[in-house]
């Protein structure tokens, strides 16, 4: 049994984390640990290296290392949208694989013999989760406990046979399971049943420092923005139906569309097909500290996926004062209450979607309703010190079991 005192040691898996500073890609899985090591825990990190990073370096307080799986220029799997979104954009990256899960195993298991961990920390069921399960129970009899943590992608896709058992057994040889929603809890709960070892605990969102309306910001109320990856999962072409009907009546109106990803080409094509290119701009991938200027000049932020783990983008921008506009999905009623704190639709229905655009710009009192309620609403359950809270406390009651 650990004492009070002992000062926890973590390894945190990832696919993906900041190569380099300013660097675009989520940043969840830095905020989370910089946020562990201010309360105390000492925080190491392995994900995979890329053109440009560092192998092995310090970034606010956490140690960084990072493995080689191929030719540095040529380490195209991770990073850029993720890696299920590559494999999908270039299928010769399915070669990278197995040569990436190698690389990532013997990474992790020589951490674990240099090291004395507390917990492994695995991001991801698959292969963050798969690797560490697989040494815990085949490589390594001193292997610390595992916490993976699973943000939806690898739940929802992988679905043939095979990966469905994959999943099963990550689910049922991890020590403890965190899921981003209560969606994802259930979704879980349908593949095995863990309810004693799941926790629903998000990634959160610094909504006291960061992701607040700006005072030197004026909002313009003819601006309408999308933010996120632009990859088929997102719709986002739906949003540009929306627009097509809704300049007929509001010329003025702006979609400004924050995020890069394969799919850019397509709908660059779409706003000249549906002639609307003068009322779209892309802007591209920015860095995740530019966002609060973004959102507080913009009157309504509008997220159309098919589906999602949770939402991150709706709660930075229901934090800097945008009413958001949603799909009807079960992860998306965890954050917002339809009519209350933002404007839920039904996914995939362009013409419901440009109604609901329309009454919040026609009706200011709904609007100012809906901002009011909805920063607080954010404040209270994703703020990310509520959020480090519940890991540090899933954490220490992981390690501290004999």
């Amino acid at each position: 049994m650990y004492s009070p005192e002992h000062k926890k040691h973590i390894l945190v898996v990832s696919s993906t984390f900041p190569r380099w500073l300013d660097d675009t890609d989520p940043p969840f899985v830095n905020e989370l640990s910089k946020r562990l090591v201010n309360k105390g825990i000492e925080v190491d990190v392995l994900a995979p290296h890329a053109f440009g990073s560092e192998k092995k370096e310090v970034l606010d307080g956490i140690n960084v290392y990072r493995y080689q799986y191929f030719f540095s220029k040529w380490q195209l799997l991770a990073y850029d949208g993720g890696i299920i979104a590559n494999l999908k954009k270039n299928k010769l990256l399915y070669l990278l694989v197995p040569i990436f899960i190698f690389s990532q195993t013997w990474s992790l298991l020589t951490l674990l013999k240099k090291n004395k961990y507390d917990l492994i920390h695995a991001h991801w069921l698959i292969p963050q989760g798969l690797i560490a399960v697989f040494i815990s129970k085949y490589l390594y009899k001193d292997c610390p406990k595992i916490l993976c943590t699973s943000h939806g992608s690898d739940l929802f896709s992988f679905q043939s046979f095979l990966f469905k058992s994959i999943k099963k057994w990550v689910l049922n040889y991890s020590d403890g399971i965190t899921v981003v929603s209560e969606h994802m809890r259930e979704n879980c709960l349908q593949i095995t049943n863990i309810k004693e070892k799941i926790h629903v605990c998000s990634m959160g969102v610094d909504l006291v420092n960061t992701f607040m309306p700006l005072a030197n910001i004026k909002q313009d109320n003819n601006k309408i923005l999308f933010v996120g990856r632009l990859v088929e999962e997102k719709n986002v072409n739906i949003l540009l139906e929306a627009m097509h009907s809704l300049i007929q009546k509001y010329p003025k109106l702006k979609l400004f569309i924050v995020g890069d990803g394969p799919e850019r080409c397509q709908l660059e094509a779409l706003c000249k097909e549906l002639s609307i290119e003068h009322a779209v701009e892309f802007i591209g991938a920015i860095n995740h500290n530019q966002l609060p200027e973004i959102y507080s000049s913009s009157t309504i932020a509008v997220m159309t996926s098919k589906r999602e783990g949770l939402g991150l983008v709706a709660i930075e921008a229901m934090g800097c004062g945008c009413v958001v506009i949603a799909p009807s999905l079960p992860a998306m009623e965890d954050i917002i209450e339809n009519g209350v704190n933002g404007v839920l639709v039904k996914p995939g229905d362009s013409v419901q979607l440009a109604n609901a655009v329309e009454n919040i710009l026609v009706n200011k009192e709904t609007k100012n309703m809906i901002v009011a309620n909805a920063r607080q609403s954010v404040i209270d359950k994703f703020d990310w010190g509520v959020i480090v809270n519940k890991y540090r406390e899933i954490i220490e009651s992981m390690s501290e079991k004999e």
